[in-house]
């Protein structure tokens, strides 16, 4: 029962949020939700490493909902700019960019998940959750110097 409880909790955030991102992005600009994913994704990490030194069922069930709220920020950026991508270039390009784009996602969840799986199987949790964090917070304020840049 607890798998299919996660599993209701975080399709229940990500449909509420994806139903809700037209009106949010109206108040709210993307950037400011890319950054706001961007400290939430952060504060993630950081509450899961946290809260695995703790063995209260509680705490991880606000963990669950602090974690699924962070997916459903993430899940109001991602269709937001899809749609800013799709509203920027031509119909002719826009199937190959949007399959590039998902290909490349794809490709990065895949390689991550399988060093995540290295990580945790030889060393621990935290230390596969501390690491993710900092490569995490590091490609992001990379990419921000970036687009700054240009």
């Amino acid at each position: 029962y607890t798998t299919l409880f996660r599993s209701f909790i975080n399709h229940l955030f990500r449909g509420g949020f994806s139903l809700c991102t037209n009106k949010i992005l109206k108040k709210v600009s993307l950037n400011t939700i890319g950054f706001l994913s961007w400290i939430l994704y952060t504060l993630g990490f950081a509450v899961m490493i946290w809260a695995s030194n703790y063995n209260n069922k509680y705490l991880c069930i606000l963990t669950l909902l602090f974690i699924c709220f962070a997916i459903g920020i993430q899940m109001i950026f991602n269709v937001g700019n899809t749609s800013r991508i799709h509203n920027l270039i031509s119909s002719q390009t826009r199937a190959t960019i949007s399959s590039t784009n998902s290909m490349v996602a794809s490709l990065f969840s895949g390689l991550f998940l399988m060093i995540f799986k290295y990580l945790v199987d030889y060393r621990s949790v935290n230390f596969a959750l501390f690491i993710f964090m900092t490569l995490f917070m590091a490609v992001l304020l990379i990419v921000n110097k970036i687009q700054k840049l240009s």
